[in-house]
């Protein structure tokens, strides 16, 4: 019986909310089923839990089926109203038809713009509760900026904590409200996502906003991104997806009080002229994944920890010595992780370059591409005195026994991982090095790619023979 009511559109419940009537016509509807069942009746347990943990039940709800299941029976009738956490989507309301009349089409379309509008409009007016922690709204072309305007005023005169807003449809192009939002108090979260248009006016300061993220919105400028991001005086997690149309040539992000960072600068084209300025003191952990910045500058990452790069402009990286120096100078920028991972075009453009910037507090190194020059992979080895893992997802190419065994091999390696491992000869040399050369090593792990059962057991057979500087080490070959 509940899985079928909360399966009911919530349109199709009288005004979207339950009455009196509908909460006691529910009952005899409920004993008759029981009656005419042959089987013992399903017991109720859900509305038999404390109210808090049916909130957090309602609250990973769409609002509307949170509304439904006031006619499931009196207990539930307005429990609803006295949530904190509100999710609205506008594409889970009847959708306007596409038949031949295309006046029919445009009533359709209105009809469900106002059911849509209404029912936020008669959630907010219903609802008991003087505090909001969270509200997430999904608006269509449907939604006026009018609405999704008094929709966050009123969230935000309710002390909202968390807001989460994407609009969408056809080139909406909606603007951030006013003051209001800038100077709110309360507000700790912010989402926005789709067509949201951050203008220079939109500038102020969040004084307590922690964490925000920006997916495909619009900037009006360089100015405005740089002026938004830095208004938000308390930031620490800042995730932004671009959008190569986003109107923007230099994204600058300055943040005193970053920690987290993650960028996804994805354009799937090799021709841009975009750039990337980063400076946060603070900064604790780097995600990027950048093809469209062909420019990096950073200013401070003295306090960085962790750090994830893949750059990936294959035709710039191929063509473009200027793009090369700026990847590699952004590269030896992160000099101060203790943990890094590179992948695939970061890992290629080390081939280029002699490294020589110390990674001096670098404990473990992940790598990841198709191929991995090994000239280059000695010359950071040889600049990461204390590394204890190394995690290498690669084929090797350009092999060859270093004159001088690395501080880091002989004194500090404790963990090493080769993918790719084909079971060839320079590759088991490769091992052997290692194995003769690493005292304090506990564990070596080869994973193989495209070889049959007989030769991998040929192979860890003659790995195991190999004179070990650490009788500890454990081989595993898979």
């Amino acid at each position: 019986m509940v899985k079928n009511i909360l399966r009911l559109p919530f349109w199709q419940i009288k005004s979207g909310f339950a009455s009196p009537s509908a909460a006691e016509n529910s009952e005899p509807k409920r004993q008759k089923l029981s009656n005419e069942s042959t089987t013992e009746p399903a017991i109720d347990m859900i509305s038999d839990l404390p109210e808090l943990v049916l909130f957090h039940i309602l609250s990973f709800l769409p609002t509307n089926d949170a509304v439904a299941t006031s006619i499931l029976s009196t207990k539930w009738r307005f429990l609803w109203a006295k949530m904190t956490i509100f999710n609205f989507d506008d594409g889970l309301f009847p959708a306007g038809g596409s038949g031949p009349s295309g006046r029919r089409n445009r009533r359709l379309d209105a009809g469900k713009r106002e059911t849509f509008v209404n029912f936020v409009d008669r959630v907010f007016l219903v609802t008991a509760a003087t505090f909001m922690k969270k509200l997430s709204l999904k608006c269509g072309k449907r939604c006026g900026q009018n609405h999704i305007n008094n929709w966050i005023r009123t969230a935000i005169g309710r002390g909202v904590e968390d807001l989460d807003l994407t609009t969408y449809g056809h080139g909406l192009d909606y603007r951030l409200p006013g003051s209001s939002l800038f100077i709110c108090k309360t507000l700790v979260a912010l989402n926005l996502s789709g067509d949201v248009v951050i203008n220079e006016t939109s500038s102020g300061s969040f004084p307590n906003l922690k964490i925000l993220y920006l997916t495909s919105v619009k900037y009006q400028s360089d100015d405005s991104v740089r002026k938004f991001i830095s208004s938000c005086l308390v930031l620490e997690q800042l995730t932004v997806v671009r959008d190569r149309e986003d109107n923007v040539v230099t994204f600058t992000i300055s943040a005193p009080t970053l920690k987290h960072l993650t960028i996804d600068f994805r354009s799937c084209s090799d021709d841009s002229d975009r750039a990337l300025k980063i400076n946060a003191p603070a900064l604790q952990c780097l995600n990027l994944f950048d093809d469209l910045s062909i420019n990096f500058m950073v200013e401070d990452l003295t306090s960085l920890v962790e750090a994830k790069v893949d750059v990936f402009n294959k035709k710039m990286l191929m063509y473009n010595e200027g793009y090369r120096d700026s990847v590699i100078g952004f590269l030896m920028s992160l000099h101060n992780a203790k943990i890094l991972c590179l992948r695939y075009h970061s890992v290629e453009v080390l081939s280029y370059y002699w490294i020589s910037t110390r990674f001096q507090n670098l404990i473990r190194l992940v790598l990841q591409s198709r191929y991995c020059d090994w000239i280059a992979l000695e010359d950071l080895l040889q600049q990461a005195e204390n590394l204890e893992t190394f995690h290498v997802n690669a084929r090797f190419i350009h092999w060859r026994e270093p004159e001088q065994v690395p501080k880091c091999v002989s004194s500090t390696l404790t963990r090493i991982f080769l993918g790719s491992f084909g079971c060839v000869k320079y590759e088991r040399t490769m091992v052997k090095y290692f194995l003769n050369n690493a005292k304090v090593l506990k564990s070596m792990e080869l994973l193989t790619y495209n070889v049959d059962e007989l030769k991998k057991e040929n192979t860890l057979q003659k790995i195991l023979r190999f004179q070990r500087a650490s009788q500890a080490c454990q081989i595993k070959l898979s």
